[in-house]
């Protein structure tokens, strides 16, 4: 036969709705009452939050995922619980093994920031993919943010195949690659010795290698040494028909370099 089933927490026959007493009656149903006990393993991590912070604590819903890692910023009033959230993270987060809190702004040249484990293995190295390309990186390392990969997207596919390309800024490279993936040839550099590490296990992962000339040294002179032809033994000066220089809060000051 037919079954109508009601949740509510606190059920009761008189409380019913006329519809449905009315049903009870012409159908001569009966009402069963069950108990349906609800555990941690039905709440998603929002729901779990809510239910376990405070009232008055706002429950955290935005965080970066970078590979296995889970990157929050937490606000002030997150901090007694932080270890509380990381972990109810690092169990209602698929694929997610390490969970992570920024604990102070990017302050030094190589754009990365002191970062805490909340939960989860002390592993930060990891893999990420952006469209066709792979990428390895250390999160503690290296700057990468997932949140720029359309950005990342919307440069290359504005620069054509078989141009010459200087990544003044290049990171591990979410530009250099999939530049050199399309069919261009990339001069990549970067000042960061990890980012220039993992810049070549990158060329090497997406079989770019020969598309990709690699450096570790100041943007300023990089491109100076590019420009001139010191930069290799035939001191022949490269024509670059597109410059990216992705360092938004100082790329302005390298602008001297180009009179």
């Amino acid at each position: 036969g037919m079954r109508l089933v009601l949740l509510s927490e606190e059920l009761k026959e008189e409380a019913l709705p006329e519809e449905v007493q009315t049903f009870l009656r012409e159908s001569h149903a009966e009402l069963v009452v069950h108990q349906f006990r609800i555990g941690y393993n039905y709440f998603t991590a929002e729901e779990a939050l809510r239910q376990i912070l405070p009232a008055d604590v706002e429950v955290p819903t935005g965080f970066e995922t970078v590979g296995h890692i889970a990157h929050l910023n937490l606000r002030d009033q997150h901090l007694p619980f932080k270890h509380l959230i990381g972990q109810v993270l690092l169990d209602k987060l698929h694929n997610v093994r390490t969970v992570v809190n920024k604990v102070a702004n990017i302050e030094n040249e190589y754009r990365v920031f002191p970062m805490e484990v909340l939960a989860g293995e002390e592993n930060m190295e990891t893999e990420v993919r952006e469209h066709n390309a792979r990428f390895k990186l250390n999160f503690a390392e290296v700057y990468w943010n997932s949140r720029l990969q359309e950005e990342h997207q919307r440069i290359v596919n504005l620069i054509s195949p078989r141009e010459t390309v200087c990544d003044m800024f290049a990171g591990v490279g979410p530009f250099a690659i999939p530049l050199a993936m399309k069919g261009c040839t990339v001069f990549a550099n970067d000042l960061n010795p990890h980012s220039f590490h993992y810049l070549n296990i990158n060329t090497r992962l997406n079989k770019v290698e020969g598309r990709v000339k690699t450096f570790n040294m100041d943007g300023r002179e990089f491109i100076r040494r590019l420009i001139r032809g010191s930069l290799f033994e035939d001191h022949q000066p490269v024509h670059v028909s597109q410059i990216v220089m992705n360092l938004p809060a100082t790329a302005v000051e390298f602008l001297d370099v180009f009179r």
